[in-house]
């Protein structure tokens, strides 16, 4: 069975980011809590001996679980030995929609809560790809318990994509020059435009220039100054398309693409409340805990995904979870 890398490790670098800490960063530890024990697949360092580069201070193995409560509609396509696990994971996790109960009584007495079976089931498909118990607990509180919410984001002139009614907010820091950026930035859009979840969401744009990409911030700015045009999306599919060309003539030449208001556009471009406006999306990106861009904030939880699984296969199944909680 894989083992997973630490939810540590995934939190910090939750969505292939580029990090605002994360260079130096110490190695994941890992606590052995896996069917097969051993190796870690993400140092490639076994979690016993003392050589060079083995983590250190780790718990020993846990024993295998050996009960076994089959889960309908999850445990069905499972070995005995990875139905023992999640059978010890749903025991231990709670109902997600609050009540006292654990998430294995959910499932086995048909409780109407609509979020044990997706939670069961991807504690399932999770147990399957090799991913720690701990980790898959640990996810399990990050998606659906309520501290894990972030304070509700502040009404503001940010950029918005979709119906602003729409039952799914997707609260998007990013970075222009950020690779992994402009790899996600156009599949959280397909999920916006196309689809029969499309009209259910809406993007909000979040600034977050970090300090190792010196075009993000000019860029961030270009496309604040295109905003006050009511251009910024235009510009923002310009920007993520052009990531080796970012400099300043680079970005005029977008703003006159685009038939921008030059004069306008420089004269914003170069405004304090441009640089203001930024520096407010960052600092608001630091009380909500982002340490790398992309990030995601989906009905204020931080979308952090596990598991072997495509990204964007993952976003998608996050958002349709979301939506089991909205009327209708």
């Amino acid at each position: 069975m894989r083992r997973g890398r630490s939810l540590l490790a995934i939190s910090l670098v939750s969505l292939l980011a580029c990090g605002t800490e994360l260079d130096g960063m110490p190695p994941p530890k890992y606590s052995g809590d896996g069917p097969n024990g051993g190796s870690s697949a993400a140092t490639g360092t076994s979690t016993t001996g003392t050589g060079t580069g083995s983590p250190t201070n780790l718990a020993p193995p846990e024993p295998p679980p050996t009960k076994i409560v089959e889960l309908p509609g999850a445990s069905d396509d499972l070995a005995p030995s990875e139905k023992a696990y999640l059978t010890e994971i749903a025991e231990s996790f709670n109902s997600p929609c609050g009540e006292p109960i654990t998430l294995e009584t959910c499932i086995l007495e048909q409780r109407p809560c609509k979020l044990c079976g997706p939670a069961a089931s991807t504690a399932a498909r999770l147990v399957k790809q090799g991913e720690y118990k701990s980790d898959i607990r640990k996810w399990l509180e990050l998606r659906f318990t309520d501290a894990a919410l972030v304070e509700a984001f502040p009404p503001s002139p940010s950029p918005v994509f979709g119906g602003i009614k729409a039952p799914i907010e997707i609260v998007e820091f990013a970075d222009f020059e950020c690779p992994h950026c402009g790899k996600v930035a156009p599949m959280v859009h397909a999920l916006a435009e196309k689809g029969p979840i499309a009209g259910k969401i809406r993007i909000v744009f979040k600034n977050m220039p970090l300090k190792m990409h010196p075009h993000a911030e000019p860029a961030a700015r270009a496309a604040w100054a295109a905003h006050q045009q009511g251009r910024f999306w235009p510009m923002h599919d310009l920007l993520f398309g052009n990531q080796d060309a970012l400099g300043e003539d680079d970005l005029e030449g977008y703003a006159k693409k685009l038939g921008l208001d030059l004069a306008k556009w420089k004269a914003d471009f170069t405004s304090q409340a441009a640089k203001d406006a930024i520096a407010k999306d960052y600092a608001l990106g630091e009380r909500s805990g982002v340490t790398g861009t992309p990030s995601l904030f989906i009905n204020r939880r931080r979308f952090v995904p596990l598991g072997s699984d495509d990204f964007q296969v993952q976003l998608e199944t996050w958002v349709k979870t979301e939506l089991l909680k909205t009327p209708g």
